[in-house]
């Protein structure tokens, strides 16, 4: 009897809490839970070969319309770009929409225009959308490294903060052989016509359908993070560096903070047809997500830092 379920679960983290300077995620869906995924995106393009773009959060929602009608302008000036020009003939778009507080870039990419991008002749012959299966996994990864204290921090708070870090994660696949399956029969007669044997590509077949013992596994574990601390300013100090690293911080710091001041007073000239923009949207926050209707794949990836938002609009923005 096949295992029809799998799962598993990572949680690393250290003994003491610690404020998040990065933080990396991903999310993916798979199957029925991408139809659950993509079944709330009314306007995305659902007959293209791949959609992709970037997702931006909204501090300020007020802003949104402005913001789709700003970039809207600023896209129309590719229209004179050879390339952008045909992949619109050919179907692609790109467009913005606003929804809620979230502001999303769309990339609409047709199949003609995918066709002359991907190089692997398994496109047309790779298709899920009726294969039955579903899965769905998050990772969130975080470190106590704050890059706006950069310019403040001495080199044993810098230690500190990398000394902190945390791994979480989940995810569960069910039906993962009928993927396998599909999967068969489409890469082993593309690996027979590039002089593949058979007999080699089953060895290699039977390690990956071993996938489907593996019904739960887990990782869980906790650290000292002021242990990692220790020995690494003891490194510091037994390699005689210490002091010259010491100084070798504050002079960049001291750099930094000068190009800064310029940056700060170049800034309203640039920023300020764009200036109540800006404060309506988290800059620190950037989402890229990737859709492939074929084989029902949403994949998201997020880079977030949670104090810089407020410290670009301290620096930057405030008037």
């Amino acid at each position: 009897m096949e295992h029809l379920h799998q799962q598993c679960k990572v949680d690393i983290r250290p003994e003491a809490n610690f404020t998040s300077g990065i933080e990396f995620e991903a999310h993916t869906r798979f199957g029925k839970d991408y139809d659950t995924e993509v079944s709330n995106m009314s306007k995305e393009n659902k007959s293209a070969a791949v959609v992709c773009g970037l997702k931006f959060t909204l501090t300020d929602p007020s802003v949104g319309p402005a913001a789709v009608m700003t970039l809207t302008q600023l896209l129309e000036m590719g229209d004179s770009v050879d390339q952008v020009r045909q992949a619109k003939e050919e179907g692609s778009s790109v467009s913005f929409r606003h929804e809620g507080s979230n502001l999303y870039m769309n990339i609409e990419v047709a199949q003609q225009t995918a066709e002359k991008l991907q190089p692997l002749p398994l496109w047309d012959k790779l298709d899920l959308s009726k294969t039955v299966f579903s899965g769905r996994s998050d990772v969130k990864v975080s470190s106590g490294f704050d890059p706006t204290q950069l310019l403040t921090a001495q080199i044993e708070d810098l230690v500190e903060m990398l000394s902190n870090f945390k791994v979480e994660g989940n995810g569960s696949l069910d039906e993962l052989h009928h993927v396998l399956n599909v999967l068969h029969q489409v890469i082993s007669p593309c690996l027979e016509s590039l002089g593949v044997k058979e007999k080699h590509f089953n060895m290699g077949w039977h390690a990956v359908n071993l996938l489907k013992a593996v019904v739960s596994w887990g990782l869980e574990f906790r650290y000292d993070a002021s242990v990692i601390k220790k020995v690494a300013l003891d490194l510091l100090g037994l390699s005689g560096t210490e002091q010259v690293s010491s100084g070798m911080v504050n002079q960049y710091q001291m750099m930094s903070n000068q190009y800064l001041e310029m940056a700060k007073q170049m800034a309203p000239t640039f920023l300020g047809p764009f200036l109540d923009l800006l404060k309506g949207v988290n800059l620190g926050s950037y989402h890229v997500f990737v859709m492939v209707p074929r084989v029902r794949v949403h994949l998201d990836f997020g880079l977030n830092f949670p104090t810089l938002n407020t410290w670009l609009n301290t620096q930057f923005l405030s008037s």
